[in-house]
């Protein structure tokens, strides 16, 4: 029975916690908090987020058919008066076999309750099917044009160019016209390739890049392209998407892209191995601190997720952007087919970013080695200087940035559906040009330099976007409640006391992790 007359603290029996969470509550002045966990989700129906809170953190709703952990986050205090009114509404016998959140939904009506929402480390161990794949080496493939015939041939990368075909082969006919005809395919021998119509029209970064048209009619075709994005494109196959998506897709792989290429080249090896870079006289944090940083702030990343997934392109850069001027028509070459985990959704915003890296990240400039880059190595850090020529073209795709960005605001899955999405537009772009640096790290002439000038100018984007939108800097707890084999094994890994379980408890574990597991394998099969 509750103690009468006294305040209180709850604490969940199968709670996995350090010392500094009890006393981040005890040290809270306000009485009737409930602790939750920052969620890396943009979906209200996600763990831990059901509980809706003011900006002071006073919980304004609370429902009554809740489970606990999504409610509360396995710990609580209560006041002297608030502990009171929960002694009388659980002595209720209708309470006695129900979620903890029964009677704190009650408890609320009298109370203000209020969250306390920490930052907490990742313990979630993504399923087989949420893993992609993080190489770092390049998918080399060789395009070969016969009469009106383009043959595209993959051998070590051969599964990009299949996952390829079948995303053209299953588009509905309303849509194949927008995309390359293929007129013959073997995807069963070794090498596989496919064979495509020839369209004799330049890309929208040549077009650019060469000046041939003016700003306004490159501002028409991409205004013409985007309509059909998202009318035709963005509006189909929508998921919600599953929590970490952004942590897996993007800090993961460009993690595991940098650590994979090393020794590949000693002067990329030293670009990426000190604290930080001096880029153009401004001092810069560089990666291996910042996504340290960035994967202890749940806050920060659970802004950054996406609302949706639905079909996209995958790789809509302006140079997969094939234009008749004659016409208006165009043809988007080169679709990615999976997204970086492996799923036939992805989230939007990622082909919005790759077209960011065409011209806001001067993706294109770096590609045709449009750009100067100087590099002198300091006791700890590196002096760089990165310059990009051609002026009028510079000057040409931040014209272009600026009106992309109003333009894309007029689109509802922008405006109304997606709140962060400048904020998240501009973290993907930067992750997609430091990813994509180590993929150019070949024996090719001058591909150690066009994969330091990707880095560099990825450096840059990222400590820019973080100036604009900073890090929480809140301190990262652990706390896990042992629902699953794999929060056990977490648990474990942290606390020298939890070591010791009985095998019928394991074994309940282990059952139920098999479930949650296959739930979940199922939901990605679906979504594929």
């Amino acid at each position: 029975m509750l103690p009468q007359g006294s305040p209180i603290m709850v604490i969940d029996g199968d709670l996995v916690f350090e010392k500094g969470v009890v006393e981040r509550l005890l040290g809270e002045e306000r009485e009737n908090i409930l602790i939750t966990r920052a969620v890396e989700s943009a979906n209200i129906n996600d763990r831990g987020s059901k509980i809706i809170s003011n900006i002071d953190g006073k919980v304004i709703v609370s429902k009554n058919n809740l489970l606990s952990h999504e409610l509360f986050s396995g710990m609580f205090k209560l006041g002297v008066n608030a502990s009171d009114r929960l002694r009388t509404i659980v002595s209720k016998e209708t309470y006695w076999d129900q979620e903890m959140a029964y009677p704190l939904h009650e408890l609320s009506q009298h109370c203000h309750l209020y969250s306390l929402c920490l930052n907490t480390r990742p313990s979630i161990v993504p399923p087989d099917s949420y893993r992609g794949d993080a190489s770092w080496e390049g998918e080399p493939r060789r395009i070969q044009k016969k009469g009106n015939t383009i043959i595209k041939t993959a051998d070590k990368g051969k599964q990009k160019l299949i996952n390829e075909v079948h995303w053209i082969l299953k588009l509905p006919p309303e849509l194949k016209n927008y995309f390359p005809e293929i007129t013959g395919y073997d995807l069963e021998h070794h090498p596989v390739y496919y064979e495509m119509k020839y369209y004799p029209h330049p890309t929208l970064k040549t077009l650019l890049l060469n000046q041939a048209i003016n700003l306004e009619k490159a501002r028409d075709i991409l205004e013409n392209i985007l309509d059909f994005m998202f009318s035709q494109v963005y509006s189909r196959k929508r998921l919600t998407p599953p929590p970490g998506y952004i942590r897996y897709c993007y800090l993961r792989k460009a993690r595991a892209r940098v650590q994979a290429s090393r020794s590949k080249s000693r002067t990329f090896d030293s670009l990426t191995e000190v604290p930080n870079l001096v880029i153009n006289g401004h001092e810069m944090t560089n990666l291996a601190t910042l996504f340290d940083q960035i994967s202890l702030d749940a806050k920060f990343l659970g802004k950054l997720e996406p609302p949706f997934l639905c079909l996209t392109h995958g790789d809509f850069k302006l140079d997969n952007m094939l234009i008749d001027l004659a016409t208006g028509n165009f043809i988007l070459i080169d679709p990615r087919g999976k997204s970086p985990i492996g799923l036939d959704v992805d989230d939007p915003i990622s082909d919005l970013a790759k077209l960011f890296t065409s011209c806001h990240g001067f993706y294109d400039l770096l590609h045709e080695d449009l750009f100067t880059l100087t590099i002198k190595k300091q006791r700890s850090t590196m002096d760089i200087q990165i310059e990009f020529g051609s002026p009028q073209v510079q000057a040409n795709f931040e014209k272009l940035t600026s009106w992309l960005l109003e333009l894309l605001s007029k689109y509802p899955e922008i405006a109304d559906e997606d709140k962060n999405w400048q904020r998240r537009l501009f973290f993907t772009e930067s992750m997609l040009m430091i990813a994509n640096a180590p993929f150019h790290l070949t024996t090719d002439p001058g591909s150690e330099r066009l994969a330091m000038g990707l880095y560099v100018r990825g450096i840059q984007l990222l400590n820019q976007f973080l100036n604009s939108y900073p890090l929480t800097k809140e301190r990262s707890y652990f706390m896990v409640n042992v629902n699953t084999l794999v929060d056990y094994q977490a648990a474990r890994c942290v606390s020298p006391t939890f070591t010791e379980m009985n095998h019928r408890t394991v074994g309940e574990l282990e059952k139920t992790s098999s479930m949650l597991n296959q739930e979940v394998n199922l939901s990605f099969q679906a979504m594929a």
